[in-house]
């Protein structure tokens, strides 16, 4: 298990954030925690299963959800600052008002994503998947997509 990876409970639902040295980030208690290598792998759900997860207001600040399935999940207000979501499944993931300053999401599918209001100063967007149901902040510079 690597820094940054998020654990899900049997519901595969996230409950913290692997810190390293066995230590957790626990997102309802605000504490770290020793844990065992077995509890921590049966806590982690490998296949990024976070479909349709409510991640709503969690912080998620320098995540590792590379190549993670996010797909229609609820991120409103969500702090996903400096995450790594390089080709991460976000199809009509709902992110209104995250903070993705410096998110890496390079070859992420933004496909019917909702971005209305969310913070992409400094992240890499470069070759997303994005569509005509993609929803852009208002002053969205969409130039960005290419360089």
């Amino acid at each position: 298990m690597k820094e940054g990876e998020l654990l899900l409970n049997w519901q595969k639902k996230p409950v913290g954030i692997y810190l390293g040295d066995n230590k957790v980030f626990w997102f309802k208690d605000q504490v770290q925690d020793e844990l065992s290598s077995k509890q921590m792998l049966a806590l982690f759900y490998q296949e990024g299963g976070l479909e349709g997860a409510n991640l709503e207001g969690v912080s998620l600040r320098y995540a590792n959800l590379e190549g993670a399935n996010l797909s229609g999940a609820e991120l409103f207000c969500t702090n996903l600052d400096g995450a790594d979501l390089r080709g991460a499944n976000l199809t009509y993931a709902k992110l209104r008002g995250v903070n993705l300053r410096g998110a890496k999401l390079d070859g992420a599918d933004l496909r019917g994503a909702y971005l209305r209001d969310a913070y992409l100063r400094d992240a890499k967007l470069f070759r997303v998947k994005h569509n005509e149901n993609t929803i852009w902040p208002v002053d969205f510079n969409k130039s960005r997509l290419f360089s």
